[in-house]
Protein backbone atom coordinates (compact mmCIF):
# COMPACT_ATOMS: atom_id res chain seq x y z
CA UNK A 1 0.00 0.00 0.00
CA UNK A 2 1.03 3.74 -0.67
CA UNK A 3 0.61 6.55 1.29
CA UNK A 4 1.42 10.47 -0.22
CA UNK A 5 2.32 13.29 2.32
CA UNK A 6 2.26 16.66 0.75
CA UNK A 7 4.93 18.86 2.56
CA UNK A 8 4.07 21.31 5.65
CA UNK A 9 4.63 24.78 5.76
CA UNK A 10 6.18 26.11 8.57
CA UNK A 11 6.81 30.14 8.01
CA UNK A 12 7.95 30.61 4.42
CA UNK A 13 9.04 26.98 3.95
CA UNK A 14 7.79 23.69 3.20
CA UNK A 15 8.96 20.86 5.52
CA UNK A 16 8.97 16.87 4.96
CA UNK A 17 6.25 16.44 7.73
CA UNK A 18 3.63 14.03 8.21
CA UNK A 19 0.57 13.21 10.22
CA UNK A 20 0.83 10.24 12.63
CA UNK A 21 -0.72 8.59 15.41
CA UNK A 22 0.88 7.88 18.61
CA UNK A 23 -0.50 5.34 20.89
CA UNK A 24 0.25 4.00 24.78
CA UNK A 25 -1.67 1.55 26.40
CA UNK A 26 -5.20 2.32 25.28
CA UNK A 27 -4.59 5.98 24.37
CA UNK A 28 -4.25 7.55 20.84
CA UNK A 29 -3.36 11.08 19.87
CA UNK A 30 -2.22 13.06 16.63
CA UNK A 31 0.87 14.46 16.30
CA UNK A 32 3.16 15.41 13.10
CA UNK A 33 6.69 15.12 12.64
CA UNK A 34 9.49 15.74 10.39
CA UNK A 35 10.56 12.80 8.50
CA UNK A 36 14.68 12.67 9.34
CA UNK A 37 16.63 10.29 7.91
CA UNK A 38 19.76 11.68 9.85
CA UNK A 39 17.69 10.79 13.27
CA UNK A 40 19.04 7.31 14.55
CA UNK A 41 15.28 7.24 16.55
CA UNK A 42 12.66 9.09 16.34
CA UNK A 43 12.49 11.91 18.64
CA UNK A 44 9.27 13.46 19.84
CA UNK A 45 9.10 16.22 22.87
CA UNK A 46 8.34 15.10 25.92
CA UNK A 47 4.93 16.74 26.35
CA UNK A 48 3.41 13.90 23.90
CA UNK A 49 4.55 11.57 26.00
CA UNK A 50 3.00 13.07 28.95
CA UNK A 51 -0.21 13.28 26.87
CA UNK A 52 -0.43 9.96 26.57
CA UNK A 53 0.45 8.89 30.30
CA UNK A 54 3.48 8.14 30.34
CA UNK A 55 5.84 9.06 33.00
CA UNK A 56 8.53 10.19 30.90
CA UNK A 57 11.41 10.16 33.24
CA UNK A 58 10.93 6.24 33.76
CA UNK A 59 12.34 5.01 30.37
CA UNK A 60 15.41 4.06 29.45
CA UNK A 61 17.91 7.85 29.91
CA UNK A 62 20.16 8.05 26.28
CA UNK A 63 22.31 10.94 25.54
CA UNK A 64 21.39 12.19 21.55
CA UNK A 65 24.14 13.82 19.53
CA UNK A 66 22.86 15.45 16.96
CA UNK A 67 23.42 18.96 14.51
CA UNK A 68 21.98 21.10 17.16
CA UNK A 69 24.49 19.30 20.14
CA UNK A 70 23.51 16.97 22.72
CA UNK A 71 20.17 15.67 24.72
CA UNK A 72 19.09 13.78 27.43
CA UNK A 73 15.85 11.85 26.46
CA UNK A 74 14.03 8.76 27.71
CA UNK A 75 13.32 5.89 25.55
CA UNK A 76 9.98 4.30 25.64
CA UNK A 77 8.05 1.44 23.71
CA UNK A 78 4.96 2.70 22.01
CA UNK A 79 2.81 2.28 18.78
CA UNK A 80 2.67 4.36 15.99
CA UNK A 81 0.45 4.62 13.06
CA UNK A 82 1.48 6.09 9.90
CA UNK A 83 -0.86 6.16 6.99
CA UNK A 84 -2.84 2.53 7.34
CA UNK A 85 0.75 1.27 9.21
CA UNK A 86 0.63 0.40 12.96
CA UNK A 87 3.79 -0.79 14.19
CA UNK A 88 6.01 -0.70 17.47
CA UNK A 89 8.60 1.41 18.19
CA UNK A 90 11.20 2.95 20.35
CA UNK A 91 10.68 6.71 20.62
CA UNK A 92 12.83 8.76 22.90
CA UNK A 93 11.10 11.68 24.76
CA UNK A 94 13.20 14.96 25.16
CA UNK A 95 12.23 18.66 26.80
CA UNK A 96 15.37 19.60 25.19
CA UNK A 97 14.27 19.87 21.43
CA UNK A 98 16.43 22.66 19.66
CA UNK A 99 13.40 22.84 17.50
CA UNK A 100 9.70 22.32 18.28
CA UNK A 101 8.97 19.57 16.07
CA UNK A 102 8.97 16.11 16.36
CA UNK A 103 11.10 13.98 14.33
CA UNK A 104 10.38 10.25 13.00
CA UNK A 105 13.93 8.85 13.00
CA UNK A 106 14.98 5.25 11.81
CA UNK A 107 14.81 2.84 14.57
CA UNK A 108 11.83 0.66 13.88
CA UNK A 109 10.38 2.64 11.80
CA UNK A 110 11.89 3.09 8.33
CA UNK A 111 11.83 -0.68 8.58
CA UNK A 112 8.22 -0.69 8.08
CA UNK A 113 8.24 1.66 4.92
CA UNK A 114 10.32 2.61 1.62
CA UNK A 115 10.52 6.08 1.76
CA UNK A 116 10.72 8.04 -1.55
CA UNK A 117 11.17 12.02 -0.96
CA UNK A 118 10.55 13.79 -4.43
CA UNK A 119 11.11 17.14 -3.69
CA UNK A 120 10.77 18.80 -6.48
CA UNK A 121 7.25 17.59 -5.93
CA UNK A 122 7.08 18.43 -2.09
CA UNK A 123 6.05 15.26 -1.37
CA UNK A 124 6.70 11.62 0.41
CA UNK A 125 5.47 8.14 -0.71
CA UNK A 126 5.37 5.73 2.23
CA UNK A 127 4.95 2.24 0.89
CA UNK A 128 4.15 -0.63 3.34
CA UNK A 129 6.29 -3.46 3.49
CA UNK A 130 5.80 -6.74 5.81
Amino acid sequence: MLTEFIYERIGEKLYPIIPMLVGFEKNWIPVSALVDSGAAISIFNADVGRALGIDVESGKKMEISGISGKVFAFVHKMKLNVGEKEFEAEVAFTDELAVPINLFGRKDAFENFIISIDESEKKLIFENKK
